[in-house]
């Protein structure tokens, strides 16, 4: 239900009838709706992506280094050819943030958007990127504002858990698990 009107109260707890207005009329819910008649499996695996199409298509906001506006370019791409099915870029931006940028790092976030038996994906970044080749990555925390091997070190251990196995991991090999999302600082050549 998107929207409701009684004109007497339903006796649901609000103790008056739902009349809401705006602009002397009834209120307008305006929306998308995508029906996809498949099979369970390849509905469940859709489900996810065509939703974030739907609420979150990608923006593309560009800047020269005099800082005025640049119009957008609607056939770039900043990948040599697609993410495999299941996985989400949620960050693309130059790196570091503040101070002085590198043309050559890169602040990327990945997520495995897929369904939680889908299992994990592999996502080689060697040749992914049209900005150049990545030499070697470093993975952060999900803030990006530290090393994710210092967080783990550092990280509380509980009485009845065990710490985690810290990782250094410099490959352009990434393995996502379903659910999770990496942060990472490519460098590029």
């Amino acid at each position: 239900m998107l929207h409701r009107a009684t004109v007497v109260d339903d006796g649901l707890g609000v103790g008056e009838p739902l009349n809401e207005r705006a602009f002397d009329r009834g209120l307008v819910v305006r929306g998308t709706h995508r029906l996809h008649l498949d099979t369970l499996e390849v509905v469940e695996r859709m489900d996810q992506r065509l939703a974030q199409e739907v609420s979150r298509p990608p923006t593309f906001l560009f800047r020269d280094r005099a800082g005025e506006s640049v119009q957008p370019n609607n056939t770039m791409s900043l990948l040599n050819h697609g993410l495999p099915e299941g996985v989400h870029l949620l960050t693309a931006q130059q790196w570091p943030i503040e101070g002085d940028r590198s043309p050559k790092q890169l602040l990327l976030r990945l997520q495995h958007s897929d369904i939680p038996k889908s299992g994990r994906i592999s996502v080689e970044l060697t040749d992914l990127f049209t900005l150049g080749r990545v030499v070697r990555t470093t993975e952060l925390t999900l803030t990006a504002n530290q090393l994710l091997s210092d967080a783990k070190v550092n990280s509380l251990v509980w009485p009845t858990g065990k710490r985690r196995r810290v990782v250094n991991y410099n490959g352009t090999l990434i393995v996502l698990q379903p659910g999770e999302i990496k942060t990472l600082i490519l460098d590029l050549a």
